[in-house]
């Protein structure tokens, strides 16, 4: 059997039909040149269109990265966030005037001592949650021999980081340690 193009009056669309040559003489069937069997064999989904002009569909573009490099790349995008993520909180400049009103003694400040040492003990909290994670990333990461392993890892410590704001000050600590403890697994 043979595959042939038929044009169909009625719909004016044309489709794919099998038959014999013989078959097609009085009906006017277009036979399928060689490219196109071996097409339509090896995509017997194709639509007429794809058939007609052997279309072949994309392939998504994968780049190829050494699994070092894409872990050095992660590590560097997950660096910046860890750092976007502890500036979100606590300002550089809130961090320098906090420091300044304390050598001040808080005279003629910005910050009293007590707002100075509560901007300075949040600054202090946040970053050690952020360097935590930061650091979890890069322990596990070593041990990761896929890039898709490596980017699930990389996509769960940003949901951490994200999750940040979700606990209070006082649990944050014992929340984000816990939520380590399931990257590790």
């Amino acid at each position: 059997m043979k595959h042939f193009f038929v044009y169909i009056i009625n719909t004016k669309e044309t489709e794919i039909i099998e038959g014999t040559a013989e078959d097609s003489i009085n009906a006017g069937w277009t036979q399928f040149t060689q490219e196109q069997e071996e097409y339509y064999e090896s995509h017997p989904n194709a639509t007429v269109w794809e058939v007609q002009n052997l279309y072949e569909v994309p392939k998504p573009y994968t780049p190829t990265i050494s699994l070092e490099d894409f872990k050095e790349l992660k590590r560097e995008e997950l660096s910046q966030y860890s750092f976007d993520t502890l500036h979100k909180y606590v300002k550089d400049y809130q961090v320098f005037n906090a420091e300044c009103s304390i050598r001040a003694n808080g005279e003629d400040t910005f910050y009293t001592l007590q707002q100075a040492n509560e901007i300075l003990d949040k600054y202090n909290l946040y970053g050690r949650i952020c360097r935590k994670i930061y650091y979890t990333f890069i322990s596990l990461c070593d041990r990761c021999n896929e890039n898709l392993i490596v980017d699930n890892l990389y996509s769960n410590c940003i949901d951490l980081y994200d999750k940040i704001e979700e606990f209070d000050k006082y649990s944050l600590e014992n929340e984000i340690d816990r939520e380590i403890s399931y990257l590790e697994y």
